[in-house]
């Protein structure tokens, strides 16, 4: 493996364990308050400035607000945070006004006064609502609450929509060495006029390519063989998954940031050292030629 000198700078730390206990291999639960701004601190000195939060992550909003309110460097870290789907049913009428409120509690939890984007949680949302939700959330733009807005997607269907600004949208979605759909969709290159900005997120299928394949919790017990052929693969290059698993998804051209989502100082060490990497490209060339077309009860953790 040689050196991706630009790999830290294309990190995003994912904050979902800040605020939940989130992860199939996350024994540990959420980290104290000690621990949470030891993490975020160090985020700040190796240049991981761009944090990606959601309403729907338990009080994650709260904890970086806190955190951020009197640092010298607040100004630095670019805030992403997320619309979730309304709890109670929200008429078109009165969407405008729902969306300011939330888009409000975000800002006042996390103590600032705009987000550098501000996402649909659930792109279910634009099937319900049409024009009416990113008329609401672009008029969060112009009253400058966010300088940007786009949608997290699960499925490459949730992207059959038209580009809502003339501005750059920006895309969260998965993409890790078993789940390469948005990839092989092409949609980047269908799309050029469009040139979304994508963070990729899911690097270690929210752990679960961590886990021995004979640790596998019954509830992705599939996973078991496409892990092992994996672990089988690796072993002939000398490598192992988490030497592997974020280095090939920054090695992909269309990927602009990496979230990364930790528990602790250490896990956070590891993926700024795993960001460095530059993966050998006939590593890489294996790894595309294998794990094609896995089933979704394998891929997509919402069916786990």
């Amino acid at each position: 493996m040689s050196v991706n000198t630009d790999g830290i700078s294309r990190l995003c730390l994912g904050t979902a364990q800040l605020g939940l206990d989130y992860g199939v291999a996350n024994a540990s639960g959420r980290p104290d308050t000690m621990a949470c701004d030891k993490v975020l601190e160090r985020a700040i000195e190796r240049g991981v400035l761009y944090w990606d939060t959601a309403r729907a992550y338990g009080n994650a909003e709260e904890r970086i607000g806190r955190f951020l309110g009197q640092h010298p460097r607040r100004d630095d870290v670019r805030l992403i945070s997320k619309l979730p789907a309304p709890e109670q049913p929200v008429s078109v009428a009165g969407l405008s006004d729902w969306v300011a409120g939330q888009i409000d509690a975000s800002r006042k939890d996390l103590r600032c006064d705009q987000l550098d984007t501000w996402m649909l949680h659930d792109a279910a949302m634009i099937s319900r609502y049409g024009d009416a939700i990113w008329d609401a959330m672009l008029t969060q733009v112009e009253r400058g609450a966010t300088r940007s807005i786009g949608v997290s997607v699960y499925d490459v269907s949730d992207l059959s929509f038209s580009d809502p600004s003339s501005n750059q949208l920006t895309i969260q979605l998965p993409f890790n060495l078993f789940d390469r759909r948005f990839r092989d969709s092409g949609f980047v290159n269908a799309t050029p006029h469009r040139s979304p900005r994508v963070f990729a997120r899911s690097a270690l299928l929210q752990g679960a390519l961590t886990m021995s394949p004979d640790q596998l919790p019954a509830s992705i017990a599939p996973l078991r063989e496409p892990l092992q052929r994996l672990h089988r693969l690796l072993s002939d290059f000398g490598c192992s998954v988490l030497d592997v698993a974020l280095p090939y998804v920054m090695s992909h051209s269309f990927v602009n940031f990496a979230v990364v989502g930790v528990d602790n100082l250490k896990q956070l060490e590891d993926n700024l050292e795993y960001a460095t990497r530059r993966l050998d490209p006939e590593l890489i060339e294996t790894l595309d030629h294998s794990f094609q077309n896995l089933p979704a009860e394998i891929i997509d953790p919402r069916k786990w």
